[in-house]
C-alpha cells in the first residue's frame, strides 16, 4: 500500500505538470460552454417559433412533447460532452507508458520491485482526477443554466456520474493501447477508435443482422443514456466497471510483458 501510495503520488504530479492536462481541462471547459449556450440558443429558437404559431405564452407547461426540455438541451448536451471527452482524453492517455520507456523510468521502476499492478493502478488513479476535475470544471455551466428549470440536482448528479464512468472506461482504454505500444500516436489512435466505435455500435448492425440488440447492448450511449434522468442502473455501473478491470488487466498484462521482453 505504501509502495502504491507513492507511486500514485508520483503520477498525479506527472500528470498536473503535463501541459496537455491544463490543454485538457482548457479544451473540455470551453466545448462544454459553447455546445451548453448552442443547445440553449437552439431551444429558445424553437419556443420563439413555437409562440409565433401558436400564439402561446412562454410557460414550460404549455410545450409539446416535441420541444421537451430533456430532449432538446439535456441529453444532446451530454451526448457531446461525453463525445468530447472521448476525443481528448486520449491526448493525456498516450503519453502514459511511453514516457517512462523515453525517460527510462520504467526500469527504475521495475528495480524498486514495484508490481504491474500497482503502476498501472497508480497511472489510473491520476488519469482518475483528471478526468473528475474535467466534468467538474465542465458542469458549471450546465448547473447554473439548467439548474433553475425542470432538470435540477439529481439529473446534475447522474449526468456527472455517468460522465465519470464514461471517462474511467475511456482512461482504462486509453492506458491499455499506451501499454501495448511505444509511439504515442498509435497510443492516441487506437484509444480514440476503440473509444469512438463502443460509443454506438448499432453501425455495426448491418453487418451482423442477427447481433443487433446484443451490439446495442454492448454500446456505451445505451448504458450512459439513463444517467441524465438522474436514474443510476446497476446494471450499467456494472458495464462500465467492466470496461474499467479489463482496461487495468490489459495494460498490467502487456507492462509485465515489456518487463520480459525488456
Amino acid at each position: 500500500m505504501k509502495v502504491f501510495s507513492i507511486l500514485a503520488m508520483r503520477e498525479v504530479k506527472l500528470t498536473f505538470l503535463s501541459p496537455r492536462s491544463y490543454l485538457l481541462l482548457s479544451l473540455f471547459s470551453l466545448m462544454s460552454g459553447l455546445i451548453c449556450f448552442d443547445q440553449l440558443r437552439i431551444f429558445n429558437e424553437l419556443i420563439f417559433l413555437h409562440m409565433s404559431q401558436t400564439m402561446g405564452g412562454f410557460d414550460l407547461g404549455t410545450l409539446p412533447d416535441a420541444l421537451n426540455i430533456r430532449r432538446r438541451i439535456f441529453l444532446p448536451l451530454m451526448d457531446n460532452l461525453a463525445l468530447a471527452l472521448a476525443a481528448l482524453l486520449p491526448l493525456v492517455t498516450m503519453q502514459a507508458f511511453s514516457e517512462d520507456t523515453t525517460n527510462r523510468t520504467d526500469q527504475l521502476l521495475a528495480m524498486t520491485g514495484a508490481r504491474p499492478i500497482s503502476v498501472v493502478l497508480s497511472k489510473f488513479t491520476a488519469c482518475g482526477l483528471l478526468v473528475s476535475l474535467a466534468i467538474g470544471t465542465a458542469f458549471l455551466y450546465p448547473a447554473t443554466s439548467l439548474g433553475h428549470i425542470e432538470y435540477g440536482e439529481e439529473q446534475l448528479a447522474g449526468s456527472f456520474i455517468g460522465l465519470w464512468f464514461h471517462g474511467l472506461a475511456l482512461s482504462s482504454i486509453g492506458l491499455a493501447a499506451s501499454a501495448f505500444t511505444r509511439s504515442q500516436v498509435i497510443a492516441a489512435v487506437t484509444t480514440w477508435a476503440i473509444g469512438l466505435a463502443i460509443w454506438d455500435l448499432a453501425w455495426l448492425a448491418s453487418l451482423v443482422p442477427g447481433a443487433a440488440h446484443i451490439l446495442q447492448k454492448c454500446s456505451f450511449q445505451e448504458h450512459f443514456v439513463a444517467f441524465p434522468d438522474g436514474f443510476i442502473a446497476s446494471q450499467s455501473v456494472l458495464f462500465f466497471l467492466t470496461f474499467i478491470v479489463l482496461g487495468v488487466c490489459l495494460a498490467r498484462i502487456a507492462l509485465a510483458l515489456r518487463r520480459l521482453t525488456g
